[in-house]
């Protein structure tokens, strides 16, 4: 029987001002969003370290309909499980599934309705009403005195994402990378730190193989996540933080030369952990 071993659970509640794209084609403007984080390994698989994120998105929704009242919109979850293939002190490589899912709990009318005039990403003429990305990944993490590093390069080999600009993709190639600077305290004992996110996706481009002899890797780029922020420690399981948000659509959808799409805000949120 498998048995599963928590390194360690948090629970966390965000309050957000802004926008996000949601399911559907449709605008979410979120005030609260309340989610769990786990990361175990199982007791037959202690090689493997897991994570599984879920969380729930409260606010309005503005679609082909006009803005909602505030209402839980969507699920959304991230998941990773990754079979370690060196350690070494603070340094750790890892390699296997990486995932993304959302899913939309009220159903919408789309604020943006996909077209059939396709010029970049494959899949823009198409309307994503549920997100399920599947990707291999290759994942570095470094943690060392007053640094926390977590690198994810992604192949995508399955599922759509909606755009800022809330047209579908279907991206082939993702990096993640994330990392935590300790400007007081260090990584065994935090107290003050500023933290940062960036996000990159590569999509597929229209009417060309994935593989062609002109661009090599026939994808374009597509859309840009920039997170940055600050936490504060209040022990070593419970903090407060601060963050802005930007997500950034990096091609240009129907038009060719105005790329469209912008989604930003800021959190203010806590956290505690056991």
């Amino acid at each position: 029987m498998l048995h599963a071993l928590p390194l360690v659970t948090t629970l966390y509640l965000n309050h957000y001002t802004g926008q996000i794209a949601g399911m559907n084609n449709v605008v979410l403007e979120p005030a609260y969003s309340v989610g769990v984080r786990s990361d175990f390994t199982l007791s037959a698989a202690p090689s493997w370290r897991n994570s599984v994120d879920v969380y729930g998105i409260m606010g309005k929704a503005r679609s082909g309909l006009g803005t909602t009242g505030s209402q839980l919109q969507e699920v959304r979850a991230k998941a990773t499980f990754l079979y370690n293939v060196y350690s070494n002190e603070g340094l750790t490589m890892n390699t296997g599934l990486y995932s993304l899912f959302a899913f939309p709990v009220q159903k919408r009318e789309p604020l943006l309705n996909p077209q059939t005039n396709v010029e970049y990403a494959a899949e823009e003429n198409e309307k994503v009403s549920n997100e399920s990305l599947l990707g291999l990944d290759l994942n570095l993490n470094l943690r060392y005195d007053k640094l926390e590093s977590s690198f994810h390069n992604v192949f995508y080999f399955h599922g759509k994402r909606i755009a800022p600009n809330l047209l579908g993709y279907v991206p082939v190639l993702g990096f993640d990378w994330r990392q935590e600077i300790y400007l007081a305290g260090d990584v065994d004992q935090p107290k003050f730190s500023f933290f940062a996110n960036v996000q990159f996706w590569f999509a597929r481009k229209a009417h060309g193989a994935l593989i062609n002899a002109h661009d090599g890797l026939g994808a374009t780029k597509r859309e840009l996540l920039l997170e940055y922020g600050l936490k504060y420690y209040l022990s070593d399981r419970a903090s407060i933080y601060l963050k802005s948000f930007g997500y950034n659509n990096l091609n240009r959808g129907y038009s060719q030369t105005d790329p469209k799409g912008f989604r930003d805000g800021s959190v203010i949120g806590a956290s505690y952990s056991f």
